[in-house]
């Protein structure tokens, strides 16, 4: 008995010891709902299940929903999890969603929701480092005007309700937020065009829609522009079968003047590039799952007539674009920029049917190579990098 109390493991320093907890959470630990979560290493003695209920970043990440963990049932629940988080930044993820064909008869917004508990959420607005509220009673926006959120980075708002007009994205609850990095927009049903609260040093934006032939991205567009200073990677996506977000085309007044640095624009998103002026650009990406509605080649084409041909672009990568027109598009915007020094390529790998318009053909290889053998053959004093990838093979 003497020899187990005096074993090593007891004798750790409970900082030491927080360390290793931290180190050995379960895989799914971070998605799993709060108060739902089990540490089997709480178990092992009564010093250790101390250390760990003491440990606030085991317990930083706030998990609920309207099934797992409904707040009006749970709003003691609520409190006491807080308490375990002590005073780090907390990760807060909300889902209040009801598909009404799992029910016979859908609850009501009283049966999944408490204002009480969301009060005491609330309280610890600034500590939140990573907010997702999805699909939350409007009024649950009121509660955040007065708050102030001085360590909010990254910002996840969903809107699927049912309404017939077009609702408002409530950024605006969010005014008191300065340092914003990261944007996530989802909605299913038409929203008004918004704009920033205040200039968030964004570098990503992703939106994604539902379905609904009402839903587009103009809205979003202003947004997108109060950011390009800062902006970085924008995605764009449309419900499940990812289909098309519609972009006003025509350049103009609302050009999109980005700064040097590099962009990646993922799916739809690419359809921004008819808006981008950005001359100082040195890297670019462009990608895309399949059925992409949006011509890749014409909005990148759209892109160096409004930036008189990118003259700084160093790098460019594009993967899992479709082509059909046998890689002409890319390769007449290849001519373009003699002045690239990398060039990447790639084939959506997971798409095995014989006629999908893949990227890489013969022709754009042929004119590729050809167009930089002189470079490929003599790395110095201009060296030149190109790849292709086919199916996960590079060549």
């Amino acid at each position: 008995m003497h020899d187990a109390l005096l074993s090593p493991y007891r004798r750790l320093p409970t900082e030491i010891l927080s360390e290793i907890f931290l180190l050995a959470l379960p895989n799914r630990w971070e998605v799993s709902y709060t108060g739902q979560r089990k540490l089997n290493f709480v178990g092992v003695c009564r010093r250790w299940r101390d250390v760990a209920l003491k440990t606030p970043r085991l317990w930083s990440t706030l998990r609920f929903n309207c099934v797992e963990t409904p707040f009006y049932k749970h709003t003691s629940a609520v409190k006491y999890e807080r308490e375990k988080t002590g005073q780090v930044p907390l990760e807060l993820i909300i889902e209040i969603h009801v598909d009404a064909d799992d029910y016979n008869a859908p609850p009501t917004l009283e049966k999944i929701w408490s204002d009480e508990a969301w009060a005491i959420l609330c309280a610890q607005a600034g500590r939140w480092e990573r907010l997702a509220i999805h699909n939350i009673p409007r009024h649950a926006y009121d509660a955040l005007s007065a708050r102030t959120f001085p360590m909010l980075k990254d910002l996840s708002i969903s809107l699927d309700i049912q309404d017939d007009v077009a609702v408002k994205v409530p950024l605006d609850a969010f005014h008191r937020a300065s340092e914003v990095i990261s944007l996530s927009i989802y909605y299913t049903i038409a929203i008004l065009p918004f704009s920033l609260p205040q200039p968030w040093p964004i570098t990503n934006i992703d939106i994604i829609c539902g379905d609904s032939n009402r839903v587009a991205l103009a809205p979003c567009l202003e947004a997108v522009m109060a950011c390009s200073q800062t902006l970085r990677t924008c995605s764009g996506y449309r419900g499940a079968r990812v289909r098309r977000l519609r972009c006003p085309r025509r350049p103009g007044a609302g050009m999109l003047p980005a700064s040097g640095g590099a962009r990646a624009f993922h799916h739809e998103s690419i359809a921004l590039c008819h808006r981008l002026a950005c001359p100082s650009l040195r890297s670019l990406r462009l990608s895309a799952l399949p059925n992409l509605a949006v011509n890749p080649s014409r909005a990148l084409s759209s892109m160096l007539d409004l930036s008189s041909e990118c003259p700084s672009l160093r790098s460019l990568t594009l993967q899992a674009l479709e082509s059909s027109d046998q890689g002409e598009g890319v390769i007449d915007c290849l001519r373009r920029l003699p002045q690239l020094k990398q060039l990447e390529i790639a084939n959506d790998e997971w798409v095995g049917h014989p006629d999908y318009p893949r990227i890489i053909t013969l022709n754009l290889i042929e004119n590729a190579v050809a167009r930089w053998r002189h470079r490929l053959a003599d790395l110095s004093p201009e060296p030149f990098a190109l790849g292709a990838s086919l199916r996960g093979h590079v060549l």
